[in-house]
């Protein structure tokens, strides 16, 4: 459970996953335009780079428990810094997420379900904190083992949930054109279904190994 060690290697990668993702957001912006469209486009766009670094640090305990290689082994000993990496960048989404509220109130307020949007992805990006704080060696000990382990698990898996809930219900708007016919022909739902199946993909696998985990027990 001890945490990271961390130098400058570790923080120049999590501010790149940073930089990335910001500099991804900014060329969609580029090329949609400062508005309702192209800040959407840029919300879709950075949540879609923090799924493949959360997808990496949910899953490859369990990946590394199924195949063992070096190219796994190199992602499972630093999967603390993987995590915090998609902190980083989500991060960027969730500045995105701010400046579309500003930009377009009356859009995001009236949309179809802004209590559970609010409250359940504001306790997501705490639950993200939580979990990011605990990552350094001080905050992690003094947490204590089980505590930590039920952070980490337990926030892992929420956060799976919010990222889930989100595909479905911007599914549902596009699929209404709720929001804008632009975005939805700009985005079709076709463009989903890989980060879904990513996703759920990752959760059989812990769902597999931990099974197979008690059926040796």
């Amino acid at each position: 459970m001890s945490g990271v060690s961390w130098n400058w290697r570790y923080y120049l990668a999590v501010s790149t996953a940073f930089l990335c993702n910001m500099s991804l957001g900014i060329l969609t912006l580029e090329s949609y335009g400062y508005n309702e469209v192209g800040l959407t486009m840029a919300l879709r766009v950075s949540a879609r780079f923090s799924i493949i670094l959360f997808v990496i640090a949910f899953a490859i305990s369990s990946l590394y428990k199924l195949v063992h290689n070096k190219f796994i082994k190199w992602f499972f000993v630093r999967r603390r810094i993987v995590g915090v990496a998609f902190a980083a960048a989500h991060a960027v989404h969730l500045g995105f997420i701010v400046a579309l509220y500003l930009e377009v109130p009356k859009v995001t307020l009236n949309s179809p379900s802004p209590f559970y949007e609010v409250v359940g992805g504001g306790v997501g990006f705490l639950v993200i904190f939580a979990m990011v704080y605990t990552s350094f060696d001080g905050p992690s000990t003094k947490l204590g083992r089980v505590r930590w382990k039920f952070l980490h698990t337990h926030g892992s898996y929420y956060i799976w949930a919010i990222f889930v809930f989100c595909f479905a219900e911007a599914f549902i708007r596009d699929s209404k054109t709720l929001r804008s016919k632009a975005i939805a022909n700009l985005h079709p739902n076709i463009y989903y279904y890989p980060f879904v199946l990513l996703l759920f993909s990752a959760l059989l696998l812990r769902i597999y190994i931990t099974k197979r985990q008690i059926d040796k027990t």
